[in-house]
């Protein structure tokens, strides 16, 4: 067990075990650098520790909670694919999207919940930066992109632990138009 594994389960936390395969990689290694994605708010048994949008079904507590959960579950895919996670030195980039309802402004503020899991385990400087990003519509980021990009590729994910299946439904429908 790795010294940062030992701080999180004095903390209460342990992993989840790695997940199925899928059409995507939730850890990337290139050379000494790896980037990860693709983490939602899950308990060490897969079950969400969130569900909806903060500022209308959830609180600020809730939704620093939950950002803590996203660092565990990249946590425990970097040990996956690592090893041993006392080999990170540095987190380079934390970026969060946060759903969250009309007239919720404190992303900022549920974002640090990971970021200062993160300085805690691994060191005050090791959190060069972040980035949070309110999630109302995903799907209208789209079109700006189009719009400023002669080329574009993309991916639209999205999770009905965040918002209702017939919405989810709806706006993956109306992508067939860009």
């Amino acid at each position: 067990m790795s010294d940062i594994e030992a701080r999180l389960a004095a903390l209460g936390y342990r992993f989840q075990p790695p997940p199925p395969p899928r059409p995507y990689v939730r850890v990337a290694l290139f050379g000494d650098t790896a980037q990860v994605s693709g983490h939602g708010p899950t308990d060490e048994h897969g079950v969400p520790v969130a569900l909806g949008r903060l500022g209308a079904e959830l609180g600020l507590a809730e939704g620093y909670e939950a950002a803590r959960r996203c660092a565990v579950n990249c946590l425990g895919s970097l040990q996956h694919a690592l090893g041993d996670l006392d080999r990170i030195e540095r987190i380079v980039k934390v970026v969060g999207y946060v759903a969250s309802a009309p007239g919720f402004y404190e992303q900022t503020e549920v974002v640090h919940g990971c970021s200062e899991l993160l300085s805690e385990l691994l060191g005050e400087t090791a959190v060069a930066e972040g980035l949070q990003f309110p999630v109302n519509n995903p799907a209208m980021l789209i079109p700006a992109m189009a719009y400023a990009t002669e080329h574009l590729g993309f991916a639209y994910t999205s999770s009905v632990l965040q918002q209702h299946p017939f919405l989810f439904a709806r706006d993956v429908s109306t992508l067939d138009h860009l």
